[in-house]
């Protein structure tokens, strides 16, 4: 019996809804409108709680501050404006730390406007000054109750001392400072202090600076009294490098000081000559063979001792040479070059040097010298009115007048210490200025930020230190421009000794025609006669350990040298001399040691101190990278980036 034909299925018919549903309905939809308008309500009353309570805390910090600002004013301060500043600062920390925990609710939006243009990374800064400002407060704060409670038995104490005694006391407070320090300095550092308005980018860049060294010094609080001569006096010797004659450490010592430091306070420096010192009837060591084979120096007095370019190594070897040379046992070696001086006297400047008509700022420091060189102070005869005896004895009489000028000014408070602040650290970064102490706890935090110029290979990287000695009694280093293009490559496969090639280019800028090469120390008419000479330079390249040379070009044959060097290093050198005006490339090709593969390979570039800026090209494998080194090192990895 056949189906009937199945029938397609047809939409269900809707009815109209129950008048009551859609009562309900219309009711659900008026009880949303009436949420979200009490939600509305709500977060009105919550931004207008979050705003009062932002004006009252900010207002409560500018009044404090304000306060504070009429202590500096009055004078310098002294035991007794610390125990008047301690209630307003602890106000004030107060007032910044609520203002700062009320700010996060806003930190979104404040950070969302920083493609704003003109203001907009300002804005979006704030967030984090207010970071950094809670935790600066706090720990003055904490540092200031401290020092209250250390001067209520004190006495009639100094500042100096004072403070000297309440970090003795407290290290457990200080490592706790340091810890807050280095929160402010990472809220600072995520800011571009270029990208703010114009009245807030110095100041910043100045802060970020600061910031640095209060993380640096917080974390040698422990050590710091001893330093300083809380427990006795402490003696450390400056150095004064002319980097226009370059040396391993960073330039041929010129002038020697010794400064004394008691109970926090720094003594008088006496500087004097580097030929000074030296005693003719005392046992000296034998001077290093290239030194002696291309100088003719026999013995090593202080003035040469900085053979070595890992300044503890040199540290050590000046200690010894002057006790035995001066009578004097100093706890710790501090070398300045011309650098140094440039950015320190332009953060101080204008200085008004006895007998000099003209202030010295940071721009003329170098032709102020020069000129001071040629004429010296005391009679401003040339070495052709005076003659060379009598002009000898004077030529550097014009720095002990410098140091004297710089030291009233900051004795006088006639400077902004976070400008001194931010060229200092610019002078530790570049190594214009290096640290080497007895002190081994000291010691490990100037090695932790690359202070204490010492040469520190990183286990697994290659190297690339280039070492000059100018060994012409000449000035040329202040003209030479010198780079390096180094490629690394894997001939024979990766599970093989990498070939490294280092192409070292030298120029000499200034044109002397029918010049001949003169290797006699002698002076010249003036400072930039010097300056006009050919360049004889012994090199150096320091290298990974293991490293095995394959050839060197661009020196004399009879000088190529391959060994070990200072804390496991190899160094590879040779002797050369140039006329000026000409160009003159030195080429070493080695193989690197056999762990130092392809995977993992990063590259630690050691820039000479007082060389100056280093243009360098890197080529590892075909990855490349182009990059001028301005800073102590430069830490680089294919495809990883870089960093100073």
């Amino acid at each position: 019996m056949s189906q009937p034909d199945s029938v397609p299925s047809q939409p269900p018919i809707m009815e109209p809804a129950p008048p009551a549903e859609q009562a309900g309905r219309s009711i659900s939809r008026k009880q949303w409108l009436f949420l979200l308008r009490v939600a509305l309500l709500v977060l009105l009353a919550v931004l207008s709680y979050k705003i009062v309570r932002v004006g009252l805390f900010a207002m409560s910090a500018y009044n404090h501050a304000a306060e504070l600002r009429q202590l500096r004013a009055d004078g310098d301060p002294d035991v007794a404006d610390l125990a008047q500043a301690q209630v307003p600062v602890a106000e004030a920390a107060r007032a910044v730390a609520g203002l700062e925990q009320e700010m996060r609710f806003f930190a979104p939006v404040l950070h969302a406007a920083g493609p704003i243009p003109r203001v907009g990374p300002t804005v979006a800064a704030v967030p984090e000054l207010l970071v950094a400002g809670r935790e600066y407060a706090m720990i003055g704060a904490e540092g200031l109750r401290l020092v209250a409670e250390a001067q209520s038995g004190a006495g009639d104490e100094t500042l100096p001392r004072l403070a000297l005694s309440v970090v003795a006391d407290n290290p457990e407070a200080f490592a706790l400072f340091a810890g807050r320090a280095r929160i402010a300095e990472a809220a600072l550092s995520q800011i571009d202090a270029a990208k703010l308005l114009p009245d807030l980018a110095e100041p910043l860049a100045q802060l970020q600076s600061v910031a640095q060294f209060a993380s640096a010094g917080l974390s040698m609080a422990p050590a710091l009294p001893d330093m300083l001569g809380y427990h006795g006096p402490r003696s450390y010797l400056l150095l004064v490098q002319n980097n226009h004659e370059l040396r391993a450490t960073g330039g041929f010592i010129s002038a020697v000081g010794r400064v004394t430091v008691d109970n926090g306070e720094p003594g008088e420096i006496d500087l004097t000559d580097s030929y000074n010192i030296g005693r003719e009837d005392a046992n000296h060591p034998p001077a290093p063979e290239p030194m002696h084979e291309h100088m003719g120096i026999q013995l090593i007095f202080v003035r040469d001792a900085n053979w070595s370019p890992d300044l503890p190594t040199t540290g050590q070897l000046v200690r010894a040479l002057y006790a035995q040379d001066a009578g004097e046992t100093v706890d710790g070696v501090i070398t300045v070059d011309l650098r140094a001086v440039e950015l320190l006297v332009g953060a101080i400047a204008p200085l008004q040097v006895q007998g000099s008509d003209t202030p010295v700022t940071g721009e003329n420091l170098v032709e102020q010298i020069k000129r001071f060189w040629d004429q010296p102070l005391e009679t401003g005869d040339t070495i052709e009115s005076a003659g060379q005896q009598e002009w000898w004895k004077q030529r550097k009489d014009f720095m002990p007048a410098l140091a004297e000028a710089a030291l009233n000014r900051v004795r006088g408070g006639r400077f902004n210490p976070l400008k001194l602040a931010d060229a200092a650290l610019a002078a530790l970064d570049e190594r214009a200025i290096q640290v080497w102490l007895v002190d081994g706890e000291i010691a490990a935090v100037m090695a932790e930020y690359g202070w204490d110029g010492g040469l520190r290979p990183q286990a697994g990287a290659d190297l690339l230190a280039l070492v000059d000695t100018n060994m012409g009694y000449n000035k040329v280093d202040a003209v030479l421009q010198r780079s390096v293009s180094y490629t690394v490559t894997w001939p024979d496969g990766a599970d093989k000794p990498a070939l490294a090639e280092a192409a070292i280019t030298y120029v000499h800028p200034l044109e002397v025609p029918g010049h001949v090469c003169d290797h006699r120390p002698r002076y010249g008419d003036n400072y930039d006669d010097m300056t006009r000479r050919c360049y004889f330079n012994y090199v150096r390249l320091y290298v990974p350990a293991g490293s095995e040379l394959v050839s060197a070009e661009g020196v004399d044959p009879a000088s190529v040298s391959a060994g070990p060097g200072e804390n496991g290093t190899q160094a590879l050198a040779g002797y050369f001399e140039m006329l000026p005006g000409a160009q003159h490339t030195v080429r070493f090709r080695y193989r690197l040691p056999p762990e130092i593969t392809p995977e993992g390979y990063a590259l630690l570039v050691r820039r000479q101190s007082g060389a100056g800026p280093l243009p360098l090209r890197v080529d590892v494998n075909g990855q490349a990278a182009e990059t001028t080194v301005t800073a102590g090192n430069w830490l680089w990895s294919p495809g990883g980036g870089a960093a100073d």
